[in-house]
């Protein structure tokens, strides 16, 4: 992940600052955006950061698919046509709510973005950090995109309760390091995945953790590659031990 820092208007850094001063519900909330809807706001052509799962599912032409969409953020003026006195339109502007959603979501100074798994489908957690506030998109297994904007030590809260939603996590045990081999016999009986991933403008700024959300406990799991293939050190953790590994490896607040 890869943070894209400049050519934004001062429209678009005006509407992204106010977008992160928000604070609470007297606010209002933003809107939420479909997977069509953000291709065609975003650019058809614009490579994505996010998983766009009702697309990729249903395949057919994107362009055509962000073109009907468009239609729809027109008729309910959250797109326009961009406009000069005696001139034809010159592209398009959404309303400021948007305009700073598209704005944040490419100029985070890091990315934090969780991933689980589970019977139940896919669900993913996007946290683009801005100073101590952060820009939170998430995704549904149907493709909608819903935002919000809260404090950056929340966002350990919400990667602990993607990564742990029936609160499992009980104790600290002691870590297991596994070969391979051993790692992927055992994975059958490893439920509700989740991947945590991190990066940013800074160098070695990449981080992963692969949290294991059992009935009855939760494992993290590190994977280091060594001259003898690559081998898995598998612990339980706390809840405690869980977000502190996400504070400090993931977000580092």
């Amino acid at each position: 992940m890869s943070p894209q820092q400049s050519g934004w208007t001062p429209r678009d850094r005006e509407c992204a600052q106010a977008v992160l001063a928000r604070t609470g519900p007297a606010d209002g909330a933003l809107p939420t955006l479909t997977d069509e809807e953000i291709v065609a706001l975003d650019g058809v052509d614009r490579a994505q950061l996010v998983p766009l799962p009702f697309l990729d599912r249903n395949g057919g032409d994107k362009r055509l698919m962000a073109t009907v969409a468009l239609r729809g953020l027109l008729a309910k003026q959250i797109a326009y046509p961009r406009v000069s006195e005696g001139q034809p339109p010159a592209g398009l502007a959404a309303v400021p709510e948007v305009t700073g959603i598209l704005t944040l979501r490419r100029t985070g100074r890091r990315i934090v973005s969780g991933e689980r798994r589970s019977a139940a489908g896919t669900h993913w957690i996007f946290g683009y950090v801005h100073g101590d506030r952060v820009l939170e998109e998430q995704i549904s297994d149907a493709g909608v995109h819903a935002f919000e904007v809260y404090p950056v030590a929340q966002l350990v809260e919400r990667l602990g309760a993607l990564a742990d939603p029936q609160g499992a996590a009980a104790g600290d045990g002691v870590p297991d390091v596994l070969a391979q081999v051993r790692f992927e016999q055992d994975a059958p009986a490893l439920l509700a995945v989740t991947t945590v991933v991190a990066g940013g403008v800074e160098p070695d700024s990449r981080a992963v953790l692969t949290v294991y959300a059992l009935a009855d406990r939760v494992r993290t799991l590190d994977a280091v590659t060594g001259d003898a293939g690559i081998s898995y050190t598998v612990a339980e953790v706390s809840p405690a031990t869980l977000r502190r590994r996400l504070a400090e490896d993931l977000v580092r607040l």
